[in-house]
């Protein structure tokens, strides 16, 4: 299984240009990948929760049914980590 870790594009003023990232995700599909990773080349750490949690939500409605969307839940305390893992459930079953 092909599961890339994908980079967030961001704006000159640093917040994400999901359009740029949707074309990614796209193109990644597109060329083979059978879902993607969001982990820490992702940028997660430079995300606040808020964004992150955009992040997650726009990843997994982009891949959809053509493969598999992993989120890292990844933080610098076990309470932030757990609130991400919540998220990240949430977000499964959304999509």
């Amino acid at each position: 299984m092909i599961l890339p870790v994908f980079q967030t594009p961001f704006h000159e003023d640093e917040s994400v240009d999901f359009g740029t990232l949707e074309r990614e995700l796209h193109w990644l599909l597109d060329e083979g990948a059978d879902g993607v990773v969001m982990a820490m080349v992702s940028e997660t750490l430079r995300l606040a929760s808020d964004e992150r949690d955009a992040v997650g939500d726009f990843v997994c409605r982009a891949v959809g049914r053509r493969g598999v969307a992993v989120i890292s839940v990844g933080a610098e305390s076990s309470f932030v980590a757990e609130r991400h893992a919540r998220h990240a459930e949430g977000c499964g079953r959304r999509c």
